[in-house]
């Protein structure tokens, strides 16, 4: 208020009155008159988990704003008592300020929960597992893509996997198929953790776990650690996160192909603890029936996930998880032109219950254990809603982790784990003149799967050589082995920049229920085994980029496999060999994998981040029992995997992902080309188109108070390649020896968007 001098002695009096009217109503509001003062503030903004300086991050205090430098630091002038800091990519934080301040803010990962405390590992690449690659934070989710937002689809833009199949969520590895690939959830092995028609080789799946959740994914594409039991060809190491400790929060999303919420917030007054807790329902059904009546992908799921973490102690923590999802296929509309034998109705039921406890004692211990509790049901029904097929699987379990640690002893880490499966289920096929069910399989069964391991690492010449070595044991009383599994690994540190990692080892896994007790199974079947070798170089650039190079070897025996199923020509005469329908199981395949690897990586919250990876491979097969020698379903000779974001300004953020594989193998003794396919003399030579896919992605983000918007814009296969994927196999023709194996093109360029709200 302002007052001439020249002003009437009445107008004083008015002025005066109206000032003290004015602290009355700010004293009653509850507001301090002198926070309107401009106050300056300095301060730095930094990742809180790698420590380092975040540049182009908004910091807004009322209606002035500035953006923090590449150094992290930000200056401003203004009278708000709050300040709010926020970027693409990271969730907001809001400071409080009283007086001119100096301060330093720790912004987290989207992904993640904030924390209290925050342990700093050396550099951007410090809290990576040795010989794993890892996602984490906002690489995570924006590889998941907005379409299906899916945490293994942004596996498959890693090193080391192959997938070349735009429809499902399951990797290979180096040849080897997702089965023997293990899904390790908080460390317990996951059966098949997906939503999809089971029984459907050719349809599509999703995760049946929300990405919303996940803390990060380690990778192990070769020389599996001791803890890792029953897979032979690689690990998938997934770790969920806590709630948010310090306040509620919620987010809200819808994308392209479904819609979600997330809510978490403290336990108790003390906030001793957490929850959190997200549901999804998916409206991809709808939109592809509407798309074509008969496609067996238009499959929709509901699932939900929630966990509870409190400290009952210091030392001690106590967790609960429970996730559970349906997933359904509904074809009614193509009954009409459906065969009895056609699948229209399937129904998919997952739950799995676990609870923790983990103990921290002094000096050096943590010791963590877990029981869980797996179920799975599903059934295929035709037109007439009669059972085509169906099953069950069941599992309780336990596993236990122990580690004790000190400088001068190095690490020493031991575990068990005691699984007790069981499995049933049935497939039928209905046949006329006369009319009649006949059972394609059927098998019931119960085991007992036992291991323990033990591993132990020591740090030499002040950290310059690492040694580790430790071995696993396991039993199954099934077929009654108890194979052994070593391990040895060792890096050197050969200058300050140079570092070289070498890994051997051995793994096992036994064999389903399913085999063991099928009709044409046996209770005598071994246990798949695999050796593993491993070097890697990796060169230090700077601070956050790396270069390395990878060579390794798998050999592989004792693999599954039934040779007399599929329709081939004899090696000698040309004839035309039927299938034999009741040809039992048998270990009867020996592999090998080997190649090479090469990957430039920069992991930073600023600029660019990202990876360049380029892979040659070669894996080949021999079956015993057939005399044969061919190509492995999965062999994939060269790989390119490029993935970069870039954060343009403090609100948007741009990504892309390329992918190139050469042409994986039809499976089958085939030959020819797409629409003039025949039997041949030799498994696996016919292969499919290489495949190549182009994605992009914007992300925009809008601060309104206390709530955010961000807008999700991407562009699956930009360049619109034709990519090839085998549809289905509708028989041979005996007497020519012709083929009628139907191929389809996956996804066309296709634009898609999401939207999330957090608040």
């Amino acid at each position: 208020i302002h007052c001439g001098l020249s002003m009437p002695v009445r107008r004083y009096r008015a002025c005066a009155q109206l000032a003290i009217k004015l602290l009355i109503f700010l004293a009653a509001s509850g507001v301090d008159a002198w926070s309107f003062q401009v106050k300056e503030l300095r301060g730095r903004v930094v990742d809180g988990i790698t420590q380092e300086p975040l540049a182009r991050v908004a910091v807004r205090g009322n209606e002035d704003k500035t953006v923090t430098g590449d150094d992290g630091k930000f200056a401003i002038e203004t009278s708000a008592s709050e300040l709010l800091i926020s970027t693409v990519g990271y969730r907001p934080v809001r400071v409080d300020v009283a007086s001119d301040a100096e301060f330093e803010v720790l912004l987290f990962p989207q992904a993640l929960q904030r924390q209290d405390s925050v342990t700093v590992e050396s550099g951007a690449f410090g809290n990576e597992q040795p010989l794993a690659v890892s996602l984490q934070g906002n690489e995570l989710k924006i590889l998941a893509s907005v379409l299906a937002d899916d945490p293994l689809r942004a596996v498959q833009a890693l090193p080391g996997a192959t997938s070349n199949n735009d429809f499902t969520s399951q990797i290979a590895v180096r040849g080897a198929s997702y089965e023997r690939v293990g899904l390790y959830m908080d460390g317990v092995l996951m059966h098949s953790p997906f939503h999809e028609v089971e029984g459907e080789a050719t349809t599509g799946s999703l995760t049946i776990f929300n990405g919303d959740l996940l803390e990060g994914i380690n990778f192990y594409s070769c020389a599996i650690p001791p803890k890792f039991g029953d897979r032979t060809a690689g690990a998938l190491d997934v770790q969920s996160r806590e709630g948010n400790r310090q306040k509620i929060s919620a987010r809200f999303t819808a994308s392209a192909s479904n819609a979600g919420a997330l809510m978490e917030g403290p336990l108790g007054r003390s906030h001793r603890g957490s929850w959190i807790a997200a549901v999804r329902q998916s409206y991809l059904q709808y939109l592809l029936s509407r798309v074509s009546s008969d496609s067996s992908l238009a499959f929709g799921f509901t699932d939900g996930q929630a966990r509870l973490y409190y400290d009952i102690t210091g030392g001690d923590r106590v967790s609960l998880a429970v996730t559970s999802g349906h997933s359904g296929l509904n074809r009614d509309s193509y009954i009409p032109r459906a065969g009895i034998n056609t699948l229209i109705f399937s129904d998919y039921n997952f739950t799995l219950a676990s609870a923790a406890w983990r103990a921290t004692r002094a000096p050096g211990w943590l010791i963590t254990n877990r029981v869980s509790f797996l179920r799975e049901r599903f059934e295929n029904r035709n037109r007439d809603s009669s059972t085509l097929g169906g099953g069950g699987y069941g599992e309780t379990a336990w596993n236990g982790d122990a580690s004790w640690g000190s400088r001068g002893s190095g690490l020493v880490e031991f575990g068990g784990d005691w699984r007790r499966l069981r499995d049933d289920g049935y497939a039928y096929t209905f046949v006329f003149n006369p009319f009649a069910i006949r059972p394609r399989d059927r098998y019931r069964g119960v085991g007992v799967r036992a291991g323990a391991y033990v591993q132990m690492s020591r740090s030499f010449g002040a950290g310059r050589l690492t040694l580790s070595a430790g071995t696993r044991v396991d039993h199954y009383d099934v077929n009654r082995s108890v194979p052994a599994s070593p391990y040895a690994s060792a890096a050197v540190q050969l200058t300050p920049s140079t570092r070289l990692q070498m890994a051997w080892g051995e793994a096992a896994q036994q064999a389903e229920i399913a085999r063991s007790f099928s009709t044409f199974g046996s209770n005598l079947l071994l246990p798949e085994r695999s050796i593993h070798f491993l070097m890697n170089v990796e060169q230090r650039v700077t601070e956050r980029t790396r270069i390395s190079a990878e060579a390794w070897q798998r050999l592989d025996r004792d693999l599954l496999s039934r040779p007399d199923t599929e329709p081939r020509l004899d090696m000698n005469t040309g004839m035309v060999l039927n299938p034999i329908f009741n040809a039992p199981w048998r270990n009867s395949q020996r592999a090998w994998s080997r190649g090479v690897q090469l990957m430039l990586r920069r992991r930073s919250a600023n600029r660019f981040n990202g990876w360049v990876a380029y892979a040659f491979a070669e894996s080949k097969a021999r079956d015993g029992f057939l005399n044969t020698r061919f190509p492995m379903d999965y062999d994939q000779r060269h790989a390119l995997q490029i993935f970069s974001s870039y954060r343009l300004r403090p609100t948007v953020e741009l990504s892309g992902r390329y992918v190139f594989g050469s042409g994986l193998p039809v499976q089958g003794w085939f030959g020819g080309a797409i629409g003039n396919v025949y039997l041949a003399r030799q498994r696996n030579q016919f292969r499919l188109p290489d495949y190549s896919r182009t994605d992009v992605r914007v992300n925009r983000s809008w601060q309104k108070d206390k709530a955010r918007w961000t807008l999700f814009l991407e562009v699956v296969n930009v360049l619109n390649r034709s990519n090839y994927r085998v549809d289905s196999f509708n028989g041979y023709n005996g007497a020519t020896g012709r083929a009628y194996q139907n191929f389809s093109t996956m996804f066309p360029i296709l634009p898609s968007a999401g939207v999330l709200l957090e608040f």
